[in-house]
């Protein structure tokens, strides 16, 4: 068994650092650009939601073998249901986005399967086997019903190696995971703002884009090329958006351009530095725990790219609890229980290996090397 890490570690101090200059940069950039320091608020606040999410996330991670965990998911997967059901369209509760309601989905997905995981690596007597499958069919049920294309899309695959993590109890090297996820980010990113700085769109993307995202995509685009390294500063894009009238279209609808646009190169790469920072927290722990939580958070960053959803507290916070459990220390896989089990010879290990009964080697018949017979008080 591992020793608990005290404290904050490197990476964690990295994190919070580059968490840090990002407040800063957004400040300074609207400073910068002559305007209001309060227009920078919606985008100070993620950030403290990020590290809550990751505290909640490693808190959990330490109790994962607990019923109450389970329980926990499936009560806020039933809030986002009865959400849905109990609002019109298109304002669906609780975060009135149905996009972001399935991001939500998402990375309880990933939550659901990391408790699975947890359970699988208990001895068969003491799972609650019903409380993480439940929980994960209810995760899907709030992606349907929210009907969110990008959303069912980043699901499936989420979904499948998920699934893959918790039935095999592995994944691929963690380094492979890193570079995998890492590209994909970046392959996201690349083909979205290619696709935004062509004057026609395929009509197949136009289908799934539809012609506002086209219009949102080119204003950002627009206000990004006046100002390439500072950017306009926090709530310019709103004010330069001919379409802001409508609430639901005051922002850009992608990551890479909305912090393009506002905060320029400088803030690109700082955001950029953050997603890595975050891939890499997520496979801080075994392989199969590090597939599920970069799958997941690599799955949230390509969303985001066509679509705004960092701005929801209930995605960041699901999404930074995902990390948090994936960076927990390691020996919070194992309980008390699992441990009892391992000593006395039965069971299953922390690890997933079966942990042969019976008498250790060079102990049989009551003999230890090293103590000679056993006697037995006579009765």
């Amino acid at each position: 068994m591992l020793p608990r890490a005290r404290g904050l570690g490197l990476l964690d101090s990295v994190a919070l650092g580059v968490l840090g200059l990002w407040c800063v940069w957004v400040v300074a950039a609207t400073v910068l650009a002559g305007r209001p320091v309060s227009h920078t608020l919606p985008y100070l606040v993620p950030p403290l939601f990020v590290v809550a999410g990751v505290a909640l996330g490693r808190w959990a991670a330490a109790h994962e073998h607990a019923r109450w965990v389970g329980i926990a998911l499936l009560g806020v997967g039933l809030v986002f249901l009865l959400g849905w059901l109990i609002t019109p369209a298109p304002g669906k509760l609780p975060t009135r986005y149905p996009n972001a309601n399935a991001a939500v989905a998402v990375q309880l997905i990933a939550l659901s399967c990391l408790t699975w995981l947890a359970q699988r690596r208990r001895p068969a007597s003491e799972k609650p086997r019903w409380l993480a499958p439940a929980a994960l069919v209810l995760a899907l049920t709030v992606i349907a019903v929210n009907a969110s294309t990008a959303g069912t899309a980043v699901a499936a695959v989420v979904l499948l190696l998920c699934l893959s993590a918790v039935a095999l109890r592995t994944g691929p090297w963690r380094w492979l995971t890193v570079l995998t996820g890492g590209a994909a980010l970046a392959s996201a990113a690349y083909a979205q703002v290619t696709l935004a700085r062509q004057s026609e769109w395929p009509p197949m993307a136009l289908a799934a884009l539809n012609r506002v995202r086209k219009q949102l995509w080119s204003e950002a685009l627009g206000l990004w090329a006046r100002h390439p390294t500072t950017g306009g500063g926090a709530g310019s894009f709103r004010e330069t958006n001919a379409l802001s009238v409508d609430p639901d279209l005051a922002a850009a609808h992608s990551s890479v351009l909305q912090v393009g646009s506002e905060f320029g190169f400088v803030g690109l790469a700082l955001f950029g530095a953050v997603m890595v920072l975050g891939l890499v927290l997520a496979t801080r722990r075994d392989r199969a725990t590090s597939l599920i939580a970069a799958t997941a958070w690599v799955g949230l960053g390509v969303h985001s790219t066509m679509d705004h959803l960092y701005e929801f507290a209930a995605v960041t916070v699901a999404a930074a609890a995902v990390l948090g459990w994936a960076s927990a220390s390691q020996n919070s896989s194992t309980s008390p229980n699992v441990s009892r089990h391992a000593d006395a010879g039965g069971g299953e290990a922390a690890s997933g290996r079966d942990v042969s009964s019976g008498p250790a080697p060079g102990t049989g018949n009551g003999t230890s090397p090293a103590e000679g017979p056993v006697r037995r008080p006579m009765a």
